[in-house]
């Protein structure tokens, strides 16, 4: 064979390059503009700039290369099956850029979008194969081959992810040093600790109890913003943060608790979604090529599952994972075990808490230890006991609707939601337990200052927001927990002073006997140097300002809206037993008569009831999946080995799908094999009929 003609070979290297450019302009600048809005999500991934720049290498070479590439071997083959491969990659990228603009069509179904797209994409494909004019165009885009990807890399938002800065800061002289010991928890609101007498639930929070029997509960202390990314910078700089950046940075907030003493004391600094800690003190881990490898590699399946959530329509993307649940590893929804290889996103919640806990040893010099743990944040994972229940589908949260998150209608779905959350909760008191006795063991219990809070509440009410402030959620998200164990403090007291979050750094500041010019707007909490202050306020995201009175929790129903909806029992262990009918709990199916029916149930871990191990870490506790066929607000029977757990219901969830959940208590489960069944329930005149049904998977 001779060489192709030199206008062949023109023609296969210029739909090559058109191919670079459309797979740059379709795949990169979506990505790009997506987390160059939301820098956040390298931030809780830990990512320098290296990674970000490998990042933005595979999007805008590796995978434009390879397609090119393609192109060109198919080329070599055969002009014909050039122009196939050719054709082929054009309509993808029509494709692509088409999925953003036709996603919310109300009027039509998730397949007719897709019909529709593949059928505008062919009718463009087929207009750039023979309209020359169209193919020049392309080519014209050439520089945004280069613009997109240095606009990313070097705007503002991904600079101050990047940013590297040491403190400038002068420390200040501590006179009189003692350990500190601080832990933030995030989305705890204060009211899951209470009882309706506004005491701990000693029963089921037996440590929270136990740490204000001898510290200082600050029993009407609240935050100044819904959002973490304001909250904990106001928290860690004495300062009501608003407006400007919302990154949680030291190059941003350069005073901070973290820059405040320098080197007198030594640091054990883990936070999970803020970089506020210099370098200089709390020095990075070291990352080996492997590990790297392993935390970029969970870097493109984090941005490959965003990047689809922008192109499915609702009904398809509801197989994805969910997004709005966890800041990252949307996929698996964390790993438990620790592995240094994952960044803290990729590790499992209670995995980094139980870490900490470890790292607390007996020292000669005053320690800094500090953990924002997302706990009990969702996803909801975990038992009072630490069991595990799932990750990612299995674990996901029913009743919460969109990015926004949003609570649908039906209050059932909200129920299992909220009782899902106060097991997490007792699995915080566990962990604030183990941190306690660690403390003893070590020897820094009695000279430590021991700080315990959260950053915001949450509210779960139908019809409004999980975490979003507005008139009827302000006082559901404005209260937290904060207790403060002075050094030498042996008794607990309550002070119902109205403290805030800005509060906490002023009164680091007056234990060690720190003097300060820093322009702190909280006040110290010790003696009665605390300004006399009307009333409360909060922000929303948007910086919106609602206020409330000092003493708003007088008006707030929270409390008995939780003990009516989830009265069963004192002890945490009780909150398994949540059901619409409770007398059913605990009946064998023996005493029903099952009546036939073809009834089918999808539940996403259809195939982990067959081989329990009791020993190991797992269970799956939890039940959930959809109800095809069945009519919303149907009563469902849950039965494990052939006794009825909880009774539950259908509720809708978009796009018009029909859905239901349920918890099982851990200590039902056998070892080995479990038979799980769902039955229709109807009620007439106190008569219970249960109806037969299969299980299938749903994935």
């Amino acid at each position: 064979m001779g060489a192709p003609p030199v206008q062949a070979v023109r023609i296969e290297y210029r739909d090559a390059l058109n191919i670079f450019i459309l797979v740059v302009f379709v795949l990169s600048q979506p990505i790009f503009s997506l987390l160059g809005n939301n820098p956040i999500f390298f931030i809780v991934r830990r990512s320098d700039f290296s990674e970000i720049a490998a990042l933005t290498f595979f999007l805008c070479v590796v995978v434009p290369g390879l397609c090119a590439l393609s192109v060109l071997f198919a080329y070599r083959l055969s002009h014909k099956l050039g122009r196939l491969v050719g054709a082929l990659l054009v309509m993808a990228c029509c494709s692509l850029l088409l999925a953003p603009l036709l996603i919310d069509i109300a009027q039509l179904t998730g397949k007719q979008i897709v019909v529709l797209n593949l059928c505008i994409s062919a009718l463009l494909t087929a207009l750039y194969m023979f309209w020359t004019t169209m193919r020049t165009f392309v080519s014209y885009l050439l520089p945004a081959v280069v613009i997109f990807p240095l606009m990313f890399l070097f705007g503002s938002n991904i600079q101050n992810v990047v940013a590297i800065s040491d403190p400038e800061e002068t420390p200040h002289q501590i006179t009189r040093p003692s350990s500190i010991v601080m832990v933030v928890f995030d989305s705890m609101p204060l009211q899951s600790l209470l009882n309706t007498t506004r005491q701990i639930d000693a029963e089921r929070f037996p440590n929270f109890a136990r740490l204000a029997s001898k510290g200082t509960w600050y029993r009407n202390a609240s935050t100044v913003n819904e959002s973490t990314w304001w909250a904990v910078p106001s928290l860690l700089t004495g300062r009501d943060l608003f407006g400007g950046v919302a990154l949680p940075m030291h190059s941003i907030h350069p005073q901070s608790l973290f820059t405040a003493f320098g080197h007198q004391l030594e640091y054990q600094v883990t936070e999970n979604i803020s970089k506020l800690c210099p370098e200089d003190l709390c020095r990075p881990q070291s990352l080996t090529p492997t590990t790297r490898w392993s935390r970029f590699t969970g870097l493109l399946q984090d941005v490959a599952i965003l990047y689809q959530h922008t192109l499915y329509p609702k009904e398809l993307a509801e197989r994805l994972p969910r997004i709005n649940e966890t800041l990252g590893g949307f996929a698996q929804g964390n790993v438990s075990a620790g592995d240094d290889t994952k960044s803290n996103v990729d590790l499992a919640p209670g995995t980094i808490a139980e870490q900490f806990v470890a790292s607390v040893q007996p020292a000669e010099k005053p320690q800094f230890y500090f953990l924002h743990t997302l706990l009990p944040h969702a996803p909801w994972r975990y038992t009072p006991s630490g069991k595990e229940y799932g990750a990612g589908h299995f674990a996901r949260i029913h009743g919460l609707l969109g990015i926004k998150k949003r609570w649908g209608e039906d209050q059932w779905a909200v129920n299992v939601a909220y009782q899902r959350h106060l097991l997490q909760v007792g699995y915080v008191d566990r962990v604030l337990g183990k941190l306690i006795d660690k403390l003893h063991v070590v020897g820094l219990y009695d000279d430590t200052m021991l700080i315990v809070v959260s950053d915001h509440g949450n509210s779960y009410r139908a019809n409004e927001y999980h975490r979003s402030v507005t008139d009827e959620t302000k006082a559901d998200i404005l209260g937290v927990p904060l207790f403060i164990k002075y050094p030498g403090q042996k008794s607990g007291q309550i002070d119902d002073r109205n403290v805030s979050l800005v509060d906490v750094l002023p009164t680091i500041f007056d234990q060690l006997g720190v003097r300060s010019d820093w322009p702190l707007e909280g006040a110290s909490l010790l003696g009665s140097t605390l300004p006399a202050r009307e009333g409360k306020h909060i922000r929303d995201l948007q910086q919106n300002l609602f206020e409330v009175s000092a003493d708003y929790y007088e008006e707030s129903t929270t409390i008995e809206d939780k003990y009516r909806l989830l009265a069963t029992g004192e002890n945490i262990d009780d909150l398994f037993n949540i059901s619409l009918y409770p007398a059913l709990n605990g009946k064998e199916l023996t005493e029903f008569k099952l009546q036939p029916s073809a009834d089918e149930f999808l539940i996403y871990n259809a195939d982990q009831f067959g081989a329990i191990d009791l020993a190991s870490n797992y269970l799956p506790l939890l039940v959930s999946g959809e109800a095809p066929g069945l009519a919303l607000k149907t009563p469902l029977a849950i039965a494990l080995n052939g006794k009825i757990m909880s009774v539950t219901r259908v509720f809708s969830e978009p796009p018009k799908q029909k859905k239901f959940a349920a918890m099982l208590p851990e200590s039902e489960f056998l070892s080995g094999k479990n038979t799980l069944s769902i039955h229709r329930l109807e009620e007439q005149g106190g008569i219970f009929t249960l109806f037969e049904s299969t299980i299938g998977p749903l994935k």
